[in-house]
């Protein structure tokens, strides 16, 4: 069965929270889509490579529930396997993208006429079901969005 990759439905929420001198900032990324996943790629077990706890769930008589074909070599049976629909999940995620927590000093007849002292975060959290290494970018050689803390001030004349 070969299904359409190409639907996906993009979203995100900002908020602006402010009491007294702080300032709350909160950005949400909302994406809803399916997308291939680490079955796709995965090698067969019994081979060296690493693997996910997943490919413990094989077939065999003692388990006949079991979800991966289980084969010490290569075999066209895996390659079936690896572009059958067991490779298409739901890829939807939210993901926390930016939180910014500041806070303004309150300067009179000073040298600067505002500080702003600030915490900022990117890519702090993501929520998904999808069995890869990121649901955003599920193609080979892209690693998730880094997760960057920063601490900063500014000064305005």
């Amino acid at each position: 069965m070969i299904r359409n990759l190409g639907q996906q439905f993009y979203g995100g929420l900002t908020n602006d929270f402010k009491y007294g001198n702080w300032n709350l900032s909160v950005l949400l990324q909302f994406v809803k889509q399916e997308s291939r996943n680490y079955n796709s790629l995965m090698a067969s077990p019994g081979l060296m490579n690493n693997l996910p706890v997943e490919a413990l769930d094989f077939w065999s008589p003692q388990n006949p529930n079991g979800y991966m074909p289980y084969h010490v070599a290569p075999t066209a049976s895996h390659q079936l396997f690896q572009v059958s629909d067991a490779t298409v999940s739901d890829a939807s995620f939210i993901r926390l993208k930016n939180v910014q927590l500041a806070y303004r000093l309150p300067l009179q007849g000073k040298v600067f006429r505002e500080v702003k002292l600030y915490f900022q975060g990117q890519n702090l959290y993501t929520w998904t079901k999808y069995f890869g290494v990121d649901p955003e970018f599920s193609s080979v050689g892209f690693l998730p969005p880094l997760r960057t803390y920063s601490f900063g001030a500014t000064l305005s004349l």
